[in-house]
């Protein structure tokens, strides 16, 4: 029983209990918790029924407290823990860390699904992919071939739901660019029918030289201007180096009806995701 707090890395979740309080076990359902001295959650992670524990998911856990600053799940209580592990899915780690390399948050939303036909089978599998992430990320992505463009787009949040033959057909219609930070890559008031989406790096878009927003990567930006003639109302600028896909042709000159589909979804749920966050600002700013 003790080993569970020896093991503090493997940790799926926390949740505060009395200072006195001392280690408590509890098993359900192949879920075994451990209630360290100090009053926190330490040890919670799953076992199969045999008792032997499951190594990828222990380590995704351990990876998502390591780079987000917090457990997967919080609860205020013991039942309330249980429950969300067993019914609930995590915060995928890019809506804490947007900076993260696509592909790395990839595997460790992998490692932890609830499902055990969707986690990696073995921890070898797991680690041939971080492996290959690691390798990867000293290497610009012009440096890759295109199976591992391919694959570090579709580890995109813009691409989430794009097959990736679809993901292949935005690559083809696509320039990749490299950006300096400072680089203005859209000006306010100029027209520009481009729209562009982050493959690393981070931008600031400013209106009338005023921040309103920085993306990181997984963004896009440019669409209105992409689907019509207006003048562009925003200017936005490489606040750190910059590796962007840009797409100028014409929607229906390359894309196909299902990637035409996609796309035309992809910047709806932009724009939707971006209105709401105004809305917040300006309830904030009324309050």
């Amino acid at each position: 029983m003790h080993d569970l707090v020896d093991q503090p890395r493997q940790v799926l979740g926390h949740e505060r209990r009395p200072a006195t309080q001392q280690l408590v076990k509890h098993n359900t359902q192949g879920i075994q918790i451990g209630l360290a001295r100090d009053g926190v959650v330490t040890g919670l992670f799953r076992r199969h029924v045999t008792g032997r524990a499951v190594g990828p998911d222990n380590l995704g856990v351990v990876l998502y407290e390591l780079l987000c600053g917090r457990p997967p799940f919080v609860a205020q209580n013991l039942p309330g823990l249980i429950y969300k592990i067993m019914h609930e899915s995590p915060t995928p780690i890019q809506e804490f860390r947007p900076d993260l390399a696509a592909p790395l948050g990839h595997i460790i939303n992998r490692a932890m699904q609830k499902e055990p036909a969707q986690r990696y089978k073995t921890g070898h599998e797991m680690a041939m992919d971080l492996a290959e992430v690691f390798k990867d990320l000293s290497r610009p992505f012009t440096e890759l071939n295109e199976e591992q463009q391919l694959k570090t787009l579709k580890g995109l949040k813009f691409f989430e739901d794009f097959a990736e033959s679809e993901v292949a057909e935005v690559l083809k219609a696509g320039e990749v660019e490299q950006v300096e930070p400072g680089h203005e890559i859209l000006q306010e008031g100029l027209e520009s029918r481009s729209f562009y989406i982050l493959v690393a790096g981070e931008v600031m878009v400013a209106k009338g030289g005023k921040r309103i927003a920085n993306l990181t990567q997984g963004d896009s930006f440019g669409e209105m201007g992409y689907l019509s003639d207006a003048e562009r109302s925003a200017s936005v600028k490489a606040k750190l180096p910059v590796t962007t896909l840009k797409i100028s042709a014409g929607i229906k000159e390359w894309a196909s009806f299902p990637c035409q589909v996609r796309l035309t979804k992809a910047f709806q749920r932009t724009l939707i995701e971006r209105l709401g966050k105004t809305t917040q600002e300006l309830a904030k700013s009324a309050g």
